[in-house]
């Protein structure tokens, strides 16, 4: 587990180095690529800030998993019932198990298994980007009606960086019980 002085360390030497690398890549695109390392960064900065907020709190690590393990968010029973062709109908409701939406986020924290928080970790974040996690998270809530949906991310779409012990002081007040 880093502490927050090692996140900010990763966090100021990828940013170094990534735009130098992005600009000497010529198989991909400059932002590309600046998005790939940075994504995976937010990504492992959000999952160590996590374990940090979960042992200041004197919580058992044993208590907690993070994983993006795909939901299956099974098919409707009411939408089945909507089709108005009986063969297709009668199809689905004889295979629904194979009909679902394998959905997740970037980060689903458990406690004592208990799924308590999804979060979808983007370097920066846009409008439509924000609409997409708001229906993933929506979709999220219909299985898992308790749990708490947070983004957590590097940079607004105007490229304010967020700073890291504000997102710390959340990830705390989230997980007290």
């Amino acid at each position: 587990m880093a502490s927050i002085e090692e996140l900010i360390n990763d966090y100021n030497s990828v940013v170094k180095v990534v735009d130098k690398n992005a600009a000497e890549d010529e198989d991909r695109a400059y932002g590309g690529v600046i998005r790939s390392v940075k994504g995976k960064l937010q990504e492992h900065i959000t999952e160590e800030i996590i374990r940090i907020a979960w042992n200041n709190l004197k919580g058992n690590m044993n208590r907690l998993e993070i994983n993006s393990q795909k939901i299956k968010l099974p098919i409707k029973e009411n939408y089945i019932k909507s089709i108005k062709n009986k063969e297709v109908r009668d199809y689905i409701l004889k295979n629904k198990d194979y009909y679902y939406y394998g959905l997740s986020v970037d980060k689903h924290v458990f406690i004592d298994n208990t799924f308590v928080m999804g979060i979808e970790c983007k370097a920066y974040t846009e409008n439509a980007m924000i609409k997409r996690i708001l229906i993933d998270f929506h979709l999220l809530k219909t299985l898992y009606p308790n749990i708490s949906c947070y983004l957590f991310q590097l940079e607004s779409q105007l490229g304010e960086i967020i700073h890291n012990y504000l997102i710390l002081f959340m990830v705390l007040n989230l997980l007290i019980p």
